[in-house]
Parts: C-alpha cells; structure tokens; sequence
C-alpha cells in the first residue's frame, strides 16, 4: 500500500503544477521556522497562507515571461543551461523583497504574512536568481525607490 501512495504522490508532484507549488512550499515554510528555532506543529501551512495554491499558481501564470512553463520550473544547473537555447532555461519563485527580511517564527506572525503575500512572489529566472542571491541589488534599489 506504501508502494502505490508514494508512486501516486510522485506522478501527482511531477504533473500537478499545484500540488507541487502545495509541497515546495509547505517545505520551503518548514525550513524557514526550523531556522528559526520553531516548527509548524504538524499544521497545514494553507491555512495560514493569504492565497490558495490555485490563486498563487494563476498570480505567478500572469507574470510568465515567453518562456516560462510549469515543466521549466527549478534549480539553475551552470552545466546544463545554455544562455542562448531557452530549452535549457529553468524560472523558480521568488520573493521580491528577501525572505530573510522578514523573519518568522510562528505561522500566525505578521512578518510570515507579508513574506508570502501574492506581491512578493514572482517567476524569476533560476540563474538570475541565483546571480542576484548573494548581493540582493535587485532588492536593494526596489527598496529605495519605495522610500
């Protein structure tokens, strides 16, 4: 029975574009707390979260560059990306203003709300993402010009 749950799961995680935004992200959140100090008590972080997965998956579809499929969603890999062959191109979400600087420890926190408001989320390059991780500039001028 095991066998067939998990073989059910993992056909759902790679075909269901919202079931997999569901587990990326409930993990993404249970890393976060369990960086800082907490956990989520065994509780669902959808009912917490100030959108369904189906509105977060329509919010990111709306901001899709050409290029942006469900199937190209992932991790930046130097060797397999090709700046010139879109094909080997993958997009991840992103918060626009850094999860770092919200800091959480409770689900039920304001920081927690705002982290992950529809308008901190985008479709954003992996490799960008990555390029742009360390120094935050991106963030940094979106930041000045909101003061």
């Amino acid at each position: 029975m095991r066998e067939v749950s998990r073989k059910y799961s993992i056909n759902r995680y790679r075909n269901d574009p919202v079931y997999k935004l569901k587990v990326c992200i409930s993990n993404d959140i249970n890393r976060m707390l369990n960086t800082n100090g907490a956990s989520k008590n065994g509780e669902s972080c959808s009912k917490y979260l100030p959108f369904t997965f189906l509105e977060l998956k329509q919010h990111l579809e709306n901001q899709f560059d050409i290029w942006m499929t469900w199937k190209n969603r992932g991790k930046y890999n130097p060797k397999t990306w090709k700046n010139d062959d879109i094909s080997t191109w993958k997009w991840q979400i992103d918060h626009i203003i850094p999860k770092s600087e919200f800091p959480y420890t409770s689900m039920e926190d304001e920081n927690f709300r705002k982290c992950w408001a529809l308008e901190n989320l985008r479709p954003y390059s992996a490799k960008q993402n990555i390029i742009d991780g360390a120094t935050r500039i991106r963030h940094k001028k979106e930041n000045i010009n909101e003061n």
